[in-house]
């Protein structure tokens, strides 16, 4: 499952630097932040909030979804 989980991760990042390429060191830079903002946001809001309001299987479930959202968005944009 892990393997899977990180595959699919793995490809968010050239999706969403080919649905929003504006040069190599821009998108470079615009990626990075919005993955380390992100896993600070996700941690802090998982950890004292998601876990103890609607517990570990609900949190999986949440973030599947919203990963599954995410990849939508990104791949309707790339068809633009």
């Amino acid at each position: 499952m892990a393997l899977v989980l990180a595959t699919l991760v793995g490809m968010e990042f050239p999706l969403a630097g080919k649905a929003d390429f504006a040069g190599v060191a821009p998108t470079a830079a615009r990626l990075y932040v919005a993955d380390l903002v992100g896993a600070a946001i996700g941690a802090l809001l998982v950890s004292t909030l998601l876990i103890p309001l609607i517990g570990v299987a609900g949190v999986c479930l949440a973030v599947g979804g919203l990963k599954l959202l995410g990849a939508g968005v990104v791949l309707r944009s790339a068809k633009r």
